[in-house]
């Protein structure tokens, strides 16, 4: 197209048009063996987007911008100071509110690796916000024909095993909040239907360059440099 029409770059003919009509109707007889012609399942298209989380890990260090302004500028004392424990931190800010004690564990938290994992109510492990990340896992084959049970037991098992075996390897504290799980189709273009094509021969590519050194020397010649 001369002109983009958003993501449309490309103008089909009319011959081109038929064509891609006759291998469609012909998909599964005449043409199934053409290599223009796949015959895929709803779930070659469908993937379930997981929600992986890491754990909070946070060490409290007083800092001077921490104790800058009031009502804070009373604990620089504090200042070098470091906590294991929010816990621990609050216990030396008692007088402040509960308002102001949490803006001031926010500006004296420091995100750390090594430190203890933040846990909630019940010692469950909190999510890092900063960490989370997303991924799409394929459909398993024949989830569309399944009955809602069954569907939420192959998704929920599907998404373990890419946890154990794509993520564990290399985030070994992560999980899957299986409550955020969302289920999207796309067509995917690279997956299905690009055909690798082999670069050419070193050789050539070099005979060409030469001749094109030899071609601009001759140029130059012409033009007495």
């Amino acid at each position: 197209m001369r002109k983009s029409l958003g993501d449309k770059r490309k103008e089909l003919t009319p011959a081109a048009i038929d064509e891609i009509a006759r291998l469609y109707g012909g998909a599964r007889d005449e043409y199934a063996d053409d290599p223009r012609v796949k015959v895929l399942t709803n779930e070659t298209f469908g993937f379930q987007r997981i929600t992986v989380e890491r754990p909070m890990r946070r060490r409290w260090e007083v800092t001077a911008e921490a104790v800058a302004d009031e009502p804070y500028a009373a604990y620089a004392g504090l200042v070098g100071q470091r906590f294991e424990t929010e816990k621990a931190l609050l216990g030396e800010v008692a007088e402040l509110t509960t308002p102001q004690k949490k803006a001031f564990a926010k500006a004296c938290a420091i995100t750390d690796p090594d430190a203890p994992i933040i846990t909630g109510r019940g010692g469950k492990a909190e999510p890092d916000p900063d960490l989370r990340d997303q991924e799409n896992v394929l459909l398993p084959e024949g989830w569309l024909a399944l009955d809602e049970s069954a569907r939420e037991k192959a998704l929920f098992e599907t998404a373990e095993t890419h946890l154990e075996n794509e993520i564990h390897p290399y985030v070994p504290d992560a999980w899957i909040d299986h409550a955020k799980t969302k289920i999207g189709f796309e067509i995917p273009f690279t997956r299905q239907f690009y055909v690798y094509t082999p670069p050419r021969p070193v050789d050539e590519i070099a005979q060409e360059i030469k001749d094109l050194e030899i071609r601009i020397q001759h140029w130059m010649s012409g033009l007495g440099l």
